[in-house]
């Protein structure tokens, strides 16, 4: 079934929205007015025909057929259409629209208030044992249970107001669209959109509208808050215990308020001298205290008597400790694995090269070697992840903006790619991968085929250019610097040639050394896809300024130039005999063809 759109942006929601209204307003005048006509026509839902909203489609626009499933469910920003042919009432509009407005939970409007229903449920925690400190005993001094009402009718104000925000919450699920289950067979489901459909799903759920009723209730959830309101309970105990022997006569609190008295208090005795305290942040403060101390200790400090809800509380006191325990010895153990795995794997991983090179019989500088190598990539790369394993599978625009994020400063350091706009900069960063190489390790030899080009990170590598017999070229490339370009002429030179270039020199890391290396098929689709950058005059005196090959070839052209220079101006000098001054000539010349002026095909 294809999809339909109105291509014409004066024919805009608020249009829709009026036409929506008139239809509401008059079921009956259908046939008289030519928007309502065109809105019967096109059999289609208020919420279907706003621009971009939803971006799932109601299930019940259609009421003779369900719409058909899409291939691409869930991301559609088109309306869904009738079937060809199909006469379509506005009845379902129009029960729809007697009710209310259905709403799109995915809009900032519904996830602002969901923050703020969170927040008013925490508070609703933290108020609800409140309202158990309103109790106290001779609070004014006379032998008898008292209620501050002050202090209740502030718990109670604010308890009301969350409890406001709750029944709104209540109100905004009956108005909340839904994913149709039907819907997630295919695709990622599709919103229902009918109010009666979303109402009667949310009364049906357990889930839904009887859990929420009953959080709503004011259940205790502090255990200091209970331990405080049954002190209270067994003081009025020992108040009318005290009252029925001595028949209202002479009748003394402070016998009542006695941790030594003859009265039994078990648990509740460190609880005396805060029932009858007049301070709120006393009555607040110590019951929390004591739930934390009986909580900590798994309830070892309690001392209950044979009352049957007294025993009962310590049994839940010290189930509740035990529980908490529990998950902190749970937590604590995510923690430490989290924190020992990496060293685990790492054992794992030299165990099991161990075992490989000792069944192997590698000598012992080879396993020196691989030891070596191993520490510095751990520690270079970080638990030993591969981050192009794990970012491989992630879509390709998240893939190349987690590759710049990670690459394009340290890319940047590369003087070669300073001056490149940064369209192929991200091509370069979407390419390149992470090279760790620890010290003393031949990256490439002289005459091997250059496989990548190589941008040194961090590190030192040294570079080693055989020019004649006995004499040896080198230099060294640090932070910024490259090698390899051999690449970078091969692919600029036309006719291309297939087979890769040899490398002019051997190179050698110095120190622990971390890089980027770019493999020749990715620096050749750069270089075709952006060969007219690689033309720029300023590119081309960066590139040759920083290659290794270029910088060889001039310091040798250069000693070669002084030297025959002071030549010329001692060759008066008499120490120096014809035989030897020939050879040495003879060498010179000999360095002089052969360090070959390079060619990088950047003219």
């Amino acid at each position: 079934m294809p999809l339909s759109h109105n291509p014409d942006p004066h024919f805009s929601s608020s249009r829709w929205f009026g036409i929506f209204r008139r239809e509401s307003a008059d079921p009956h005048n259908g046939d008289e007015s030519e928007d309502n006509q065109l809105f019967s026509a096109a059999g289609e839902c208020y919420t279907c025909t706003q621009v971009g909203v939803p971006v799932f489609h109601s299930t019940s626009c259609d009421g003779a057929n369900q719409p058909e499933w899409e291939a691409s469910a869930g991301s559609s920003l088109l309306p869904i259409k009738d079937r060809t042919g199909q006469k379509h009432s506005g009845g379902t509009q129009l029960r729809a629209g007697r009710f209310w407005s259905v709403l799109d939970p995915r809009t900032k409007r519904v996830q602002r208030w969901n923050r703020a229903f969170l927040l008013a449920r925490g508070m609703a925690l933290a108020v609800d044992p409140l309202f158990f400190y309103s109790l106290s005993i001779g609070r004014h001094g006379s032998p008898c249970l008292s209620f501050d009402g002050g202090l209740a009718a502030a718990v109670a104000v604010v308890r009301t107001c969350v409890d406001t925000v709750h029944l709104c919450h209540l109100w905004l699920q009956f108005r909340l669209a839904y994913v149709s289950r039907e819907s997630l067979v295919i695709g990622c489901g599709k919103l229902v959109w009918d109010a009666r459909a979303v109402a009667a799903h949310y009364l049906r759920s357990l889930g839904g509208f009887w859990f929420d009723v009953f959080v709503i209730l004011p259940v205790p959830q502090v255990a200091g808050g209970c331990w405080y309101v049954l002190a209270i309970q067994r003081v009025a105990s020992c108040l009318k215990q005290q009252q029925r022997e001595s028949d209202g006569n002479n009748l003394n609190v402070s016998m009542c308020l006695d941790v030594n008295g003859t009265y039994q208090y078990g648990i509740y005795k460190w609880g005396l001298p805060v029932v009858s305290s007049n301070s709120i942040a006393v009555k607040i403060l110590y019951p929390i205290f004591w739930g934390l101390m009986t909580l900590s200790t798994f309830g070892n400090d309690l001392e209950p008597t044979s009352q049957g809800l007294e025993v009962v509380f310590s049994i839940c006191a010290v189930l509740s400790g035990l529980m908490l325990f529990t998950l902190l010895i749970g937590n604590i153990q995510v923690f430490l694995h989290a924190v020992m795995s990496k060293k685990r794997k790492m054992q794992l991983r030299c165990r099991d090269m161990e075992w490989w090179m000792k069944r192997r019989q590698l000598p012992s500088h080879l396993r020196h070697r691989v030891r070596r190598y191993q520490r510095h990539r751990w520690s270079a790369v970080g638990a030993g992840h591969d981050e192009i394993e794990i970012i491989k599978d992630l879509p390709d625009g998240l893939r190349r903006d987690i590759k710049r994020f990670l690459c394009l400063d340290l890319i940047k350091q590369v003087p070669l790619f300073q001056s490149l706009d940064d369209l192929i900069l991200d091509n370069i960063c979407d390419r390149v991968k992470p090279i760790v190489i620890s010290k003393d390790e031949k990256i490439i030899r002289e005459g091997d085929p250059v496989a990548r080009m190589v941008f040194v990170v961090r590190g030192r590598v040294r570079s080693s250019q055989k020019l004649s017999r006995g004499m040896v070229a080198t230099s060294l490339i640090e932070g910024g610097g490259f090698f390899g370009d051999e690449l970078l002429s091969w692919c600029l030179r036309r006719p291309f040639a297939e087979r890769l270039p040899p490398s002019s020199a051997t190179f050698t890391c110095v120190a622990s050394t971390e890089a980027f290396g770019l493999d020749a098929n990715d620096l050749k689709y750069i270089t075709d896809h952006f060969r007219y950058k690689f033309a720029n005059e300023r590119l081309t005196r960066t590139a040759r300024y920083y290659s290794s090959n270029w910088r060889t070839w001039a310091a040798v052209n250069i000693q070669l130039a002084w030297r025959r220079y002071l030549h010329r101006t001692r060759r008066s000098l008499a120490y120096a005999s014809a035989h030897g001054d020939s050879d040495r000539r003879l060498r010179q010349c000999a360095a002089f063809f052969l360090s070959i002026r390079p060619h990088d095909h950047l003219e």
